[in-house]
C-alpha cells in the first residue's frame, strides 16, 4: 500500500484537544467511518472495529493507544494479571485522560502534547507544518507519494495530530535545525539519528481481536516483561516533559524506560501557536536494537535467531520482499527464543485472532514506501511447541522450488553454451547473476498470487487430513510457479534450444523432490 497522500488545506483556526476533539479515524463495528476522541475511542472501543490509518501511522498511533491504556492500569504486573485486566481497560482509562486531559491540548506556548517548552529560533528555518508528514515530498520523500512539493502548506488540525506522533516514531535521520532551548543552543550538531521505528525497516506486528479493545488487551505488555528489557517501567512523556538538556530525569524515563519510549521525543517539535509552521531540532537520542546484546529492542517487533545459528536478526521489511513470506519469522517470536516483549503463550489466546504486521520502508534516510498485510483466521493451534518448525519447513519448501528452478535455468544455459552457434547469443545476455535476480522476483511474484494456501495451511491443526490436502496444494503451486517461471525464462523456437530445454527441465521440483529430506 502507498503512503497517503496529504490533501487538506484548510488553515488551522483553531486548538486541538486530543482527548475531547474528534481527530482519529476509525471504523465502527457497524461500517461507519467516524472520527473520535481518546476518550471516545475508549468508551466505546469495544464497538470500534479498526483504525483508518496508513501502516506507520497505525503503528504510530496503536504505541499511543498502549501506551495510554499501560499507565491507565499501571500494569498488568504478570500474565496472571493481564488475564483479568480487560474489563478494566474501559474505566481506567477514562479516569487517567480526564487527570491528564491539559497535557493533550495540540497547540499552545506551555505544555503542548510531545512538544517542550522554552523552545525560540536559534539557527535554521521556520518548517512548513507538512514537513511532519512523512508522506509529502519534502526532504528526502519521493515525489511519487505527493507531487505538490511545496513547503508552504496548511495542515487541517485533525490530520496535525496523527502527523506529529507518526513523526516522533519514524522521522528518518538526517540535517535538522538547531533552537534554543531555554538559553542554550539545542543541540550540538544539525543532525539527527533515525527515529526507533524506522531503524533497519524493521517490520511491527500487532495481534488483532474481535474489536480494538480486544486488539489493545492482547498487545499489553506485562510490567515483569517491560522490566526484564528496559530500566523501568516508566511513565509516558507528556507526563514529565525535559525542561533543557539539564532534565536528566526526564531524559533518562524518555530514552530508558518502556513507557517513555513507546511514544518517543525523538525530535524536538515546537508548532507556532497559530498553527501555520513548526521549529524542529534533534530530540532524546533514543537507543535502539542491538540485536548482538538484545539492548533496548523496540516492542511489537520481532528478533529472531538465524537458522543453526547463535546469530540474532530483526524481522525488517524489504520492497522485494512480500510481507506475507516473513509468517513464519513472526509467529517465531512465540518461542523462547525470540526475545519478544509481550509474547502470548498458545494458552493465552482466544480460539480465533489475526495479526497485522506492516513497516515504513527507507533507505540511506530515503523514505521508500509502506508495507503492511494482514493475517485472518488463525487460531491457537497456530503457534505452541513444534508447530513453528513447520511453519519454517512449508517456506523452505518454497525457497527449494525457487533454487530448483534457477538450476533448470541455469543448466540449460550451461547446454547452450556448449554449443559454439548459441555461444554469441548466450553471451551476449545478462549476467547469470542479474538472470537469477530476475527469475526469483517472478517466482516469487507467482507464489504471492497463491499466498492464501500458504496461511490456509498455517491456520489449520497438523497432521490432519484436511491439514494433509492443503499441504499437497501448496506443494502443487511450488512445482506449477517454478515450471511457469521456468517457461519464461526459456525459449523453443530451435532444435538446440528445444532439446536443451527439455534436458534441463528434469532440474525442476516435484512433490517427491521436495519431500526428499523428510
Amino acid at each position: 500500500m502507498s503512503l497517503f497522500v496529504l490533501t487538506a488545506i484548510v488553515k488551522i483556526m483553531k486548538n486541538l484537544n486530543l482527548c475531547t476533539d474528534p481527530w482519529l479515524p476509525v471504523r465502527m463495528s457497524s461500517g461507519a467511518c467516524v472520527r473520535v476522541s481518546l476518550e471516545e475511542f475508549f468508551s466505546k472501543a469495544h464497538e470500534i472495529s479498526d483504525l483508518i490509518l496508513a501502516a506507520h501511522e497505525r503503528i504510530s498511533i496503536m504505541r499511543l493507544l498502549i501506551c495510554i491504556t499501560q499507565r491507565a492500569l499501571d500494569g498488568p504486573e504478570d500474565r496472571e494479571e493481564w488475564e483479568d485486566c480487560k474489563e478494566d481497560i474501559i474505566p481506567k482509562t477514562l479516569i487517567y485522560l480526564e487527570k491528564w486531559r491539559s497535557a493533550f491540548d495540540l497547540l499552545g506556548e506551555d505544555g503542548a502534547f510531545l512538544q517542550v517548552s522554552g523552545i525560540s529560533f536559534s539557527s535554521g528555518n521556520w518548517k512548513g507544518l507538512s514537513k511532519l508528514n512523512l508522506s509529502s515530498a519534502e526532504g528526502n520523500n519521493h515525489t511519487v507519494f505527493d507531487n505538490a512539493a511545496t513547503t508552504e502548506r496548511s495542515v487541517e488540525v485533525e490530520r496535525l495530530a496523527i502527523d506529529l506522533v507518526t513523526f516522533q516514531n519514524f522521522a528518518p535521520c538526517g540535517i535538522i535545525g538547531q533552537v534554543n532551548w531555554n538559553g542554550d543552543t539545542y543541540p550540538d550538531s544539525n543532525t539527527a539519528p533515525d527515529a526507533p521505528c524506522v531503524v533497519k525497516s524493521v517490520v511491527h506486528m500487532f495481534y488483532i481481536g474481535e474489536n480494538m479493545l480486544e486488539t489493545i488487551w492482547l498487545n499489553l505488555c506485562t510490567k515483569e516483561e517491560a522490566n526484564s528489557v528496559f530500566a523501568s517501567f516508566g511513565k509516558p512523556v507528556w507526563e514529565g516533559m525535559p525542561n533543557s538538556r539539564n532534565d536528566e530525569d526526564s531524559i533518562e524515563n524518555a530514552k530508558e524506560t518502556y513507557l517513555g519510549r513507546l511514544v518517543p521525543l525523538s525530535r524536538i517539535v515546537k508548532i507556532d501557536y497559530e498553527g501555520n509552521r513548526c521549529l524542529l531540532a534533534k530530540g532524546i537520542e533514543i537507543p535502539v536494537c542491538k540485536v548482538n546484546e538484545l539492548l533496548y529492542f523496540e516492542p511489537f517487533t520481532t528478533v529472531v535467531f538465524k537458522h543453526d545459528s547463535d546469530e540474532r536478526a530483526l524481522v525488517s521489511a524489504d520492497m522485494s520482499y512480500d510481507m506475507w513470506r516473513h509468517l513464519p519469522a513472526l509467529l517465531h517470536r512465540f518461542n523462547d527464543k525470540g526475545y519478544t516483549l509481550g509474547k502470548l503463550d498458545s494458552s493465552d489466546f482466544p480460539q480465533h485472532y489475526g495479526i497485522w504486521a506492516g513497516a515504513l520502508v527507507s533507505s540511506k534516510a530515503k523514505i521508500l514506501d509502506t508495507m503492511e498485510d494482514y493475517y485472518e483466521h488463525l487460531s491457537s493451534q497456530s503457534v505452541g511447541a513444534g508447530v513453528e518448525i513447520m511453519h519454517y519447513k512449508l517456506m523452505e519448501y518454497a525457497k527449494r522450488g525457487c533454487n530448483m528452478c534457477w538450476n533448470a535455468v541455469k543448466k540449460y544455459r550451461e547446454l547452450l553454451v556448449e554449443n559454439r552457434r548459441e555461444r554469441q547469443i548466450t553471451d551476449n545476455e545478462n549476467s547469470n547473476t542479474a538472470i537469477k535476480q530476475r527469475l526469483e522476483r517472478e517466482y516469487w511474484r507467482l507464489m504471492t498470487l497463491h499466498k492464501e494456501k500458504f496461511v490456509n495451511l498455517v491456520c489449520l491443526k497438523m497432521d490432519t487430513k484436511e491439514w494433509e490436502c492443503e499441504l499437497k496444494r501448496w506443494l502443487v503451486v511450488i512445482c506449477d510457479s517454478s515450471k511457469e517461471t521456468y517457461e519464461a525464462f526459456t525459449q523453443r523456437d530451435s532444435v538446440r534450444r528445444l532439446a536443451a530445454w527439455a534436458q534441463a527441465l528434469s532440474f525442476l521440483p516435484n512433490t517427491r523432490k521436495l519431500l526428499k529430506d523428510e
